[in-house]
C-alpha cells in the first residue's frame, strides 16, 4: 500500500477514497430520501410503515444470510472473541455516553439518551464491510475471513442493541407533566425494560437460529451449495436482505424530514431558557465525535499493539484489525428506526440530525485508523 500524510500520519489514498465512496453513496441515498419527502412520497405515516417492514422482514433477513455465510471459512475459531469484544466495547461506549451527559448536563431525555446509545452503538457492517475490496483485493481467503470476522462482530452487537440499546433509547416518556419527563438511566431501570418481547425480537432470532445452521455444517452446506433446494432459499432471504441498508437510509431521510411541530423534545422548563437546541445539537455531536473517533481508537490502538507485541493472546492479525476498525465506526442509522417504531418521530429527527454530522465527521478518523491498521496488523 503507498501512503500520503495527513497531519503527519499516513494515509492509504485508497482507503480514503473508499470511505468517501461509501460514505458519499449514504449522502446520496440520503438526498433522493429528502427529496422523496418534500414531493410527498416519503411521509411521516410512510417512514413508520418502513420502520415496521425493516424491523421485522428486512433486518431478520439480512442477519439469517449474515450469520450462515459467516461460518463459511475454516478459520472462525480464531474469530471467536469478537462478538465478546463487541460487549466490551458497547459497555465502554455506554459508560461514556453516561459520563458526557453528565458532564453536559444534558437533561432532555430524548438528547440524553440518543447520545448515550449513539456512543456505544456503532454502524459495524457498512462501512466496513465497504472496505473489503479495497484492503484485500483478490485474496479471496483474506476477504472472506474479513467478512466472517465483521459478521461475528455484529452477533455480539445485535444481541445488545436489540435488548439493551431499544431499552435505554426507549424508556421515556415523550409526554411527561410539566415538560420534563419523569425517568432516570441505570442499570436496574434498563434491564427492567428489557421485555422478552426485546429478548426474542426478529432480528435477535435470526441471528440464533443464522448461527444454528452455520455451527451445523452438513445443514450449512444444504443452504450454501448452488442449485439446491435450501439453497433457493437462502438466496431469496439474502436478495430481502440487501434492501435493509438502503431501507434504513429512507428512515433516516424520512426522520429528517418529518419532524413533528415541537419536534418531540423534553426539556427541563429551566434549562429550556438557558440553553438552545441548537447548542444541545453541537454538545452531543461534540461528546459522541470525540468518544467515537478520539477516545475508542486511540485506546484501542494502545491495547492491541500491547497485547499484539507482548503476546497476551493469539497473534490472529484479522482479530486485531477488525476490533481497531469497528472501535472508529460512527452511531448506527438503527437508533432512528427504533424511535420511529416505538412512535417517537421527534425524538427519530434530532437523532437522524445527530447521525447525518456524525457520519460526514466520521471520513477522516476511518480512513486514518483503517491505515493505521493495516499497517500494523498485515504490513501494509
Amino acid at each position: 500500500m503507498s501512503f500520503s500524510a495527513i497531519a503527519g500520519i499516513p494515509v492509504d489514498p485508497a482507503i480514503a477514497v473508499t470511505t468517501i465512496a461509501s460514505i458519499g453513496q449514504l449522502m446520496v441515498a440520503i438526498l433522493i430520501g429528502v427529496l422523496s419527502s418534500k414531493r410527498g412520497i416519503l411521509t411521516k405515516e410512510n417512514v413508520k410503515v418502513l420502520s415496521t417492514i425493516n424491523y421485522n422482514i428486512l433486518l431478520p433477513c439480512l442477519s439469517l444470510s449474515s450469520v450462515i455465510r459467516a461460518f463459511q471459512t475454516d478459520v472462525i475459531v480464531g474469530l471467536g472473541i469478537l462478538p465478546i469484544v463487541a460487549g466490551l466495547q458497547i459497555l465502554l461506549g455506554l459508560a461514556l455516553g453516561f459520563l458526557f451527559s453528565k458532564i453536559l448536563k444534558i437533561e432532555s431525555e430524548a438528547d440524553k439518551r440518543i447520545m448515550i446509545v449513539s456512543s456505544a452503538y456503532i454502524n459495524g457492517g457498512t462501512i466496513a464491510l465497504f472496505l473489503s475490496s479495497t484492503l484485500f483485493g483478490t485474496n479471496l481467503v483474506k476477504s472472506a475471513e474479513f467478512i466472517a470476522a465483521v459478521s461475528l462482530y455484529l452477533i455480539g452487537w445485535s444481541v445488545l442493541f436489540w435488548t439493551i440499546g431499544y431499552s435505554i433509547l426507549t424508556n421515556w416518556n415523550s409526554s411527561a407533566v410539566g415538560g420534563e419527563a419523569q425517568s432516570t438511566i441505570s442499570v436496574r431501570e434498563t434491564m427492567a425494560n428489557v421485555s422478552w418481547k426485546r429478548v426474542i425480537s426478529p432480528p435477535i432470532i435470526a441471528t440464533i437460529v443464522g448461527a444454528a445452521i452455520g455451527f451445523t455444517k452438513p445443514l450449512q452446506q444444504m443452504f450454501l451449495t448452488p442449485r439446491t433446494p435450501l439453497n433457493i432459499v437462502y438466496q431469496g432471504v439474502s436478495g430481502l436482505g440487501v434492501a435493509c441498508a438502503p431501507c434504513a437510509v429512507l428512515i433516516l431521510a424520512g426522520s429528517l424530514m418529518n419532524p413533528p411541530a415541537d419536534n418531540g423534545i423534553v426539556e427541563s422548563p429551566v434549562l429550556a431558557r438557558r440553553r438552545s437546541p441548537r447548542r444541545n445539537l453541537f454538545e452531543i455531536v461534540l461528546a459522541v465525535g470525540v468518544t467515537r473517533f478520539i477516545v475508542f481508537p486511540v485506546l484501542t490502538s494502545y491495547f492491541l499493539l500491547s497485547a499484539y507485541h507482548r503476546g497476551w493472546f493469539a497473534r490472529n492479525s484479522m482479530v486485531y484489525f477488525t476490533i481497531l476498525l469497528e472501535s472508529v465506526m460512527p452511531p448506527a442509522q438503527n437508533i432512528a428506526l427504533v424511535l420511529q417504531l416505538e412512535n417517537k418521530p421527534g425524538a427519530a429527527s434530532r437523532a437522524a440530525k445527530i447521525l447525518l454530522i456524525l457520519y460526514i465527521i466520521a471520513l477522516l478518523p476511518v480512513s486514518i485508523f483503517a491505515s493505521l491498521g493495516a499497517t500494523w496488523f498485515f504490513g501494509g
